[in-house]
């Protein structure tokens, strides 16, 4: 049986656009509800999010260099969240 190799980021966006943090798939796995849990690991900090308009978004490295680097690197334009 052929091994299949992930790639591609977890990034963690605010409802402003930002992304404030950024995993490895082959770290969380391809499941959007896992990448969360990693990210905030707390099921009520989990719902806030949800609620307040957090997303989690499965991209590849090309992407990741465009729109999650600039973050990561207080490159970007976007507001800087208040609360994590």
């Amino acid at each position: 049986m052929a091994r299949t190799t992930l790639t591609g980021h977890w990034i963690r966006i605010t409802p402003a656009g930002h992304v404030a943090s950024s995993l490895p798939v082959a770290e969380v796995g391809v499941f959007q509800d896992d990448a969360h849990r990693h990210f905030t690991p707390l099921i009520d900090d989990r719902r806030r999010e949800a609620r307040d308009g957090w997303k989690h978004e499965l991209i590849s490295h090309d992407e990741w260099l465009q729109r999650a680097q600039p973050c990561l690197t207080g490159q970007c334009d976007h507001q800087e969240p208040t609360s994590a």
